[in-house]
């Protein structure tokens, strides 16, 4: 193996990288670098007040050419930040974005979110805010119908969510203090009285997202259901799952089995 020359330049990236959030278990927490010389200096500094240098490493790899380092640093109760640093040509570099490391058992456990919308007898439609989807928490796939007899998803920000109805959304945190880990699943529940489906605020209606509720069925109360279950342990299918539990609850048709669909 050649090893590089003292006047080769030094390339390093970071795991985990700058500007990114990772959920870590009340313990230890591994951070490494990855460059092209074994000469490396790299060092990492916490927001605790700790410092560390990142020591070479044996990882077998497949080509050669670059060599990883690693520490380890001890995680507390509250959110780390990670900045990092390097030597070269004897000037320290310090990278200007941090990572963050927040611990998991700082966080919530999963929770079931439902609001009910009711029509009146002389009610052909309503819209209804949802108080538990606050826009400045999350974004993710939205599956929207663009048109009468299509639905596809869209990754929106519920800040600027549009006024497509949307028929599920899947999202992910944008706040801090949030699970980064966590999975948002809202189900817009119809029955047989009424239609409800998701959409932005319409013309003098303050920021959120709303229920929009038509009926379907004349001179009855009508109810329909928007419910939705956060997910922290990172599973995509445990929030859909459990939203759509949530729902057949609502409905009266819980003894109805629902698989997931095939692999393809």
């Amino acid at each position: 193996m050649i090893v590089p020359t003292s006047q080769e330049k030094l390339d390093v990236c970071f795991v985990p990288a700058p500007a990114q959030t990772v959920v870590a278990p009340l313990e230890t927490f591994a951070v490494f670098a990855i460059s092209n010389r074994p000469d490396a200096q790299i060092e990492v500094s916490t927001s605790g007040g700790d410092s560390a240098t990142l020591n070479l490493i044996e990882v077998p790899s497949i080509g050669g050419g670059y060599y990883t380092f690693m520490t380890t640093i001890k995680m507390s109760s509250k959110p780390l930040t990670l900045q990092y640093s390097y030597l070269s040509n004897g000037k320290k570099i310090d990278i200007d974005s941090y990572a963050t490391i927040v611990p998991k058992s700082g966080h919530g456990t999963d929770e079931e979110f439902s609001t009910v919308v009711e029509l009146k007898g002389e009610q052909d439609s309503v819209s209804v805010k949802i108080p538990w989807l606050n826009i400045d928490d999350w974004q993710g796939w939205a599956w929207v119908r663009p048109r009468p007899t299509w639905i596809e998803p869209r990754w929106v920000s519920l800040r600027n969510f549009g006024r497509f109805g949307a028929h599920f959304l899947m999202l992910q945190p944008l706040n801090n203090s949030i699970d980064p880990a966590s999975t948002f699943s809202v189900f817009p529940c119809s029955s047989a009285e009424a239609t409800v489906h998701l959409t932005g605020p319409r013309d003098g209606e303050e920021p959120g997202i709303y229920a929009l509720v038509r009926r379907t069925k004349a001179n009855a109360v009508a109810k329909v259901y928007v419910v939705g279950k956060l997910s922290t342990s990172a599973d995509i299918f445990d929030s859909a799952n459990g939203a759509i539990t949530l729902a057949k609850k609502y409905l009266g048709t819980t003894d109805i089995a629902y698989y997931d669909p095939p692999a393809l």
